[in-house]
């Protein structure tokens, strides 16, 4: 709180906690410890679990959308195209935007851990 009261930049912050732990009575006796410590190995560790996590999820999320656009497809086959459509282009990037609204949506839910488990 002290460095964003005294506006000093990012850059500086982080100087000075790396000056911290390089300097620090406990820390420094221990390189495995530095090598763990400070907001860039923190930041480091997390954005790999994240990917991590994407990459885990990532097929799944696949077949589930693949999965909906066969039931819409499925769905859209039983009720046939409306009379006078054709292959309407804004009808069909109309579908799509839904398609992608709800996985978007989705999407969002799986990643805040409010996704339920139901396909």
């Amino acid at each position: 709180q002290r460095d964003i009261d005294a506006d000093l930049s990012i850059r500086v912050g982080l100087r000075n906690e790396e000056r911290f732990f390089r300097t620090h009575p406990v820390y420094s006796r221990d390189r495995s410890i530095i090598g763990k410590c400070g907001t860039m190995n923190l930041a480091r560790n997390l954005n790999g679990i994240l990917i991590h996590h994407i990459r885990e999820c990532l097929p799944e999320l696949k077949i589930r959308i693949a999965n909906m656009m066969g039931d819409v497809q499925s769905e859209l086959d039983a009720l046939g195209m409306p009379e006078g459509s054709g292959d309407d282009p804004g009808a069909t990037g109309g579908k799509l935007l839904g398609l992608l609204s709800k996985f978007s949506s989705n999407f969002a839910a799986m990643i805040d851990g409010r996704a339920s488990n139901t396909n």
